[in-house]
């Protein structure tokens, strides 16, 4: 039936699936028009419609002959009773919706809304000014400076692990909305957002619809500014909290982090920079807390400033040198993004430094590679090998030394696919990396010290990422992570040509 809501004090621990079911029989019960005004067996509604599991029948009986007592000819299709205190008494419970919370309550839909039925009365909160009240999915909170609204459990887990309204959040200040669009389906499938007092909790859509996360103040700011959702960093996943050393804040989000400190401000760190540098400490890190932007090179974020030391995605990959993984030759700043993702992402690691053929077929083909057509693969995006060219690749044992570590370095010392576990799917950068080995092959023997030629080379580099991001776009629903791992190729092959660079 799927995930459930959170349970949050009582509330939620229910499968979209159990709220729909039970919407169905709040509905059918409200659009019954013969209540009793006395207990008959077999004839309440109880026995006719049925009552919610763990509903006490004799309370809902009581619930039914309530209304049909006091419920006036004018008001028989509202299934409730206007009490002379204001409240309503709703069917399946003994506890009444009164005031402000009952004009909330009713404008969601009453019974019939995803809060379904009240499960205790009113009760005034801790700071002795405010009310609440508690139903199956969810609560409605009220206070005389912000009005009466409805709070989802997974909201209401987020708001519970900042303190509830004593909390920096304090009240909600509106109804939760789609984050774009107006209709409950849109924020089912494009995330929610809900105001509060001191800043926002938004709930994500789609599959991880129970993902929800408290951000405010500078941290909220900077993220609008840059596009929130729609941005780089997607949506927050963690609440705002305190950094290691205690001087700034920082805000986890799908593909990246937001950090504050006084002295720097608020700033995000994306991308691939985002996984090496979080890797390495993050905020503690020999780079610090970002003071800046990053800036773009071909579309890539290559050179950010931070507190300590700027980061440089293709100098940090020079640094970094090579590593022999399962006897291949590395790019060591490639294996360690690409090692960080495997856990967060499902990437298959393994799979992807596989052995892809013997050592007597690797000889063979070195030997005779005008016999190598490589043919189109359904994950290569539409980017193929070009028949003409001449296959070398990233094999076990290939010796890139030998051949001056430029021509057929397939990526300079990467393997050409990526393997996601989870969902089940690989993307090949093949036919961009060959690409731009032939692009290299053009410009043989022409002067490298020309400035007009170091600018040739420079396009190569820049038509192998835009290659790139097109075999993400079409083979990877994932795009953004494909994207990712597609820099770490870029950072790489930069590297190995520093002098197209100077």
């Amino acid at each position: 039936m799927g995930e459930a809501n959170a349970e949050v004090d009582g509330a939620g621990g229910l499968t979209p699936a159990e709220i729909d079911s039970l919407r169905e029989l709040a509905r059918e019960t409200v659009d019954d028009a013969h209540p009793h005004s006395s207990v008959v067996e077999g004839q309440m509604w109880s026995d006719r419609i049925g009552i919610p599991e763990g509903v006490d029948k004799r309370v809902a009986d009581e619930a039914e002959v309530a209304i049909a007592h006091q419920q006036v000819e004018e008001s028989m299709a509202v299934r409730s009773v206007t009490l002379a205190s204001g409240c309503v008494r709703y069917p399946w419970t003994a506890f009444d919706v009164c005031g402000a919370i009952r004009g909330e309550y009713d404008r969601l839909g009453g019974l019939t809304s995803w809060l379904l039925d009240p499960q205790e009365p009113e009760m005034r909160n801790p700071d002795g000014v405010g009310f609440h009240q508690r139903f199956r999915n969810g609560f409605i909170y009220w206070h005389p400076d912000t009005g009466a609204f409805a709070v989802q459990p997974d909201v209401a887990a987020a708001w519970q692990r900042n303190g509830w309204e004593a909390g920096y959040l304090g009240y909600p200040t509106a109804s939760e909305v789609p984050v774009s669009g107006t209709t409950a389906v849109d924020g089912t499938v494009g995330g929610w957002m809900q105001q509060f007092q001191g800043g926002r909790i938004y709930r994500m859509g789609g599959v991880n619809w129970r993902i929800s996360a408290a951000i405010t103040g500078e941290i909220l700011q900077r993220w609008l500014a840059i596009g929130g959702p729609d941005s780089d960093l997607g949506f927050p996943v963690s609440d705002e909290q305190a950094t290691k050393d205690g001087a700034g804040r920082w805000s986890g989000f799908e593909d990246g982090v937001l950090t504050w400190h006084p002295s720097f401000g608020a700033f995000e760190v994306t991308g691939v920079t985002y996984i090496y540098w979080q890797k390495h400490g993050g905020t503690d890190s020999r780079w610090g807390y970002p003071v800046g932007p990053a800036s773009r090179v071909d579309q890539v974020p290559e050179i950010q400033r931070f507190s300590k030391k700027d980061f440089d995605v293709v100098q940090e990959s020079a640094d970094a040198g090579t590593v022999t993984v399962k006897g291949q030759v590395v790019s060591r700043f490639f294996w360690e993004v690409i090692s960080a993702m495997s856990s967060r992402y499902g990437i298959n690691v393994d799979a992807m430094f596989a052995p892809e053929v013997s050592l007597l077929r690797l000889d063979t083909r070195q030997a005779t590679p005008p016999a190598l057509p490589h043919p189109a693969t359904p994950f290569d995006g539409g980017v193929h090998i070009p028949q003409n060219y001449i296959f070398w690749g990233y094999l076990a044992g290939y010796r890139y030394k030998e051949i001056g570590g430029r021509l057929h370095d397939f990526c300079t010392n990467s393997p050409e696919s990526v393997i996601f576990d989870s969902p089940s799917k690989v993307f090949q950068l093949h036919g961009s990396c060959a690409r731009h080995d032939m692009c290299y092959e053009k410009l043989a023997g022409k002067n490298k010290n020309d400035e007009a030629v170091k600018q040739e080379y420079r396009n190569c580099d820049s038509s192998f990422i835009f290659n790139n991001a097109s075999v993400c776009k079409k083979t990877h629903p994932i795009s953004g992570q494909c994207y990712l791992i597609s820099i770490a190729y870029y950072s790489a092959v930069r590297r190995a040509h520093p002098e197209n660079y100077q």
